[in-house]
């Protein structure tokens, strides 16, 4: 690719101080668990949409499907504290086992703490109308995996305002230990999930405030 006048590490750390400015953006996240059961492996389509009021609150609804079983939950984060919605009732709840097993999204707009480790560049293109850097490397970010192993992601970050676009990563994960009652749709053990986090409309208003608990 053509040289674009800076080391990778340099970017990211600009980037992450540019996320940490913008006070606010939203997030849109799709992706698939392929867990294997027996001799057979299931596809489940993975959607979690919402936004981030910076420095660490994040408000969305995370939707699972599996052939007739669909799952749909709220989910706030203020701070190190994380609420959830009942999937049945609706009702809030403070979730026991703390955040889940996706990435933070508010975690990108901490400042000082870049996405990637062992970054390299790949690419410089125009993507959806705007010009992005293509960086590859370690994720940073969340925990996927309970074990802790090491994941490659793939992120785009805006040549002109070097804002987070999008972020792809794939991991091993241990189900049960997601924070997501995955066990109800008769699914646990190990598996692959692969995501596509698209970040957008940086600066819109957002308020997100912690839920009434019953």
């Amino acid at each position: 690719m053509e040289s674009v006048g800076i080391h990778p590490d340099e970017l990211l750390l600009k980037s992450s101080d540019a996320m940490s400015q913008v006070g606010s953006f939203h997030f849109d996240v799709s992706g698939t668990f392929s867990v294997s059961t027996g001799q057979s492996s299931i596809e489940v389509p993975l959607s979690y949409v919402g936004d981030v009021q910076t420095p660490d609150k994040s408000h969305g609804l995370i939707s699972l499907s599996v052939v007739v079983f669909a799952l749909e939950m709220e989910i706030i984060t203020i701070g190190a504290v994380t609420y959830t919605t009942n999937p049945e009732s609706g009702a809030w709840k403070i979730s026991e086992d703390g955040g889940l097993g996706i990435p933070n999204l508010a975690d990108f707009s901490l400042g000082g703490k870049p996405p990637l480790s062992n970054a390299r560049f790949l690419d410089k293109k125009n993507r959806d109308g705007v010009d992005v850097y293509k960086l590859a490397g370690t994720a940073q970010f969340g925990t996927l995996d309970a074990a802790g192993q090491e994941s490659e992601a793939t992120i785009w970050i805006g040549v002109d305002d070097l804002l987070l676009r999008e972020i792809t990563v794939q991991a091993d994960v241990a189900l049960d230990a997601m924070g997501l009652p995955v066990g109800d749709m008769g699914l646990g053990g190990t598996g692959t999930i692969g995501l596509s986090i698209k970040l957008s409309d940086f600066g819109k208003p957002v308020t997100i405030e912690a839920p009434t608990i019953p």
